[in-house]
Formats: structure tokens, C-alpha cells, sequence
């Protein structure tokens, strides 16, 4: 595999990486918008539970960004066993 095909990869992977954290902060903003004081209890509940998870998903992903972009960095001007 070349570098250009490697730092490619690399890059296709954040891009869908970035989507994803966009998409699970949509999801985050439309389930805090509900009024959950209309819900049943285990609603509610459930609605607190999928934000804080899909919060801390967020997270990781945001701690994940920098490597990501260091690996295409280094994918594309250093040499190695891609080239």
C-alpha cells in the first residue's frame, strides 16, 4: 500500500468518524428537546440514559480526533512499510 492509499484510508476513516460524532449529537440535541416531563417514568429514564451514553460515546470520539489526524500526518510524510 502506498502512502497516498494509507493517509487516504486514514483520512476517509476520521471524515466518517466526524460524521458519526455529528449524527450522535443530533440524536443527543432532538432526545434533550423532548419534553420529558410528559413521559412515563421509564421513558424519562431511558431518554437520561441514552444522553449520557451517547454523551461519553462523544467523548472518546473527540479524544480519538488528534491520533487520527497525527496518522495522517505521519502517513504522509514519513516513510515507512506503506511506501
Amino acid at each position: 500500500m502506498s502512502h497516498a492509499s494509507f493517509a487516504s484510508r486514514v483520512g476517509a476513516a476520521r471524515e466518517r468518524m466526524f460524521d458519526l460524532v455529528l449524527e450522535i449529537a443530533a440524536i443527543v440535541e432532538a432526545a434533550d428537546a423532548l419534553d420529558r416531563d410528559s413521559l412515563p417514568l421509564a421513558d424519562e429514564i431511558a431518554v437520561s440514559g441514552l444522553i449520557d451514553a451517547l454523551t461519553d460515546v462523544s467523548r472518546h470520539f473527540d479524544a480519538a480526533a488528534e491520533p487520527f489526524g497525527e496518522a495522517v500526518w505521519f502517513s504522509r510524510h514519513l516513510p515507512g512499510p506503506f511506501g
